[in-house]
């Protein structure tokens, strides 16, 4: 419980350091391996994962992105993170890169799909069940829109929710 714990403080002390320090440095863009980063922060997450008894399901075709390390490691540390907190026990997240692309699904609480368009305004939570200030999503939306790629979110209510994210070579 308490490396669970920890991890889960470790990834919201990141985001606050982020918006606070991080956000106006300069970018030190480099070619990024998705596919080993993907795995890399999946084994991070990994303690958390069995503590709901959720397993990751990769389908990981190779894949290089130009993007500064430290915030594509934010965007998939929130959406990982995400994915384990809103799922149910012994769910499931699949995380597919193929074609230019990054999905990861989960099969837990979903979004109401009215909710869906504001899922990325800073601060916003619609479940206080979980921990969090709401600003991870928010996070991710702009390193999303900095670096000119596109999200997109489908989601059902107690089915799951699938973030895709698409970039161009």
């Amino acid at each position: 419980r308490m490396n669970s714990a920890a991890k889960a403080v470790s990834v919201l002390y990141k985001d606050l350091t982020y918006l606070t320090l991080e956000q106006h440095k300069n970018n030190n863009n480099e070619e990024i391996n998705l596919k080993e980063l993907i795995k890399e922060r999946c084994e991070y997450f990994d303690i958390l994962a069995k503590s709901k008894n959720i397993t990751f399901e990769l389908d990981l075709q190779d894949a290089n992105i130009l993007i500064d390390r430290n915030k594509i490691i934010r965007v998939i540390d929130n959406l990982i993170s995400n994915a384990i907190k809103y799922n149910k026990r012994n769910g499931i997240i699949q995380i597919t890169i193929k074609n230019s692309t990054l999905i990861i699904q989960d099969n837990g609480i979903g979004i109401a799909k009215n909710k869906i368009p504001y899922m990325f305004d800073r601060y916003m939570r619609f479940d206080s069940s979980e921990g969090g200030f709401g600003v991870g999503l928010s996070i991710v939306k702009n390193i999303i829109d900095e670096y000119g790629m596109s999200i997109n979110v489908e989601s059902e209510l107690n089915r799951g929710t699938r973030i895709e994210i698409k970039w161009q070579n």
